[in-house]
């Protein structure tokens, strides 16, 4: 079972998209918040299915907020591995 540990915060991620740097960084349980180079703020889930690395995009931030891309990560990787 993947380890939790909450890594970002909202104010973190507004400094980020404030100073329009590209970022990707790791919240744990495999979801990352990533910054594109053209200001497009984004929600993953990273994962793995057997030896295969994978990504399923969640949502755009602010749209979907920190929290809710935390219980939806929960829900998705739930979902993933059939609990």
């Amino acid at each position: 079972m993947p380890r939790l540990h909450h890594a970002l915060d909202d104010v973190q991620i507004r400094h980020w998209i404030a100073h329009k740097k590209p970022v990707a960084k790791a919240d744990g349980d495999g979801l990352t918040f990533a910054l594109s180079q053209n200001g497009t703020a984004s929600w993953m889930l990273r994962y793995r299915r057997g030896t295969r690395r994978r990504e399923l995009t969640l949502g755009n931030y602010p749209d979907l907020t920190l929290a809710s891309a935390r219980r939806l990560t929960g829900a998705s990787r739930c979902h993933r591995q059939r609990c």
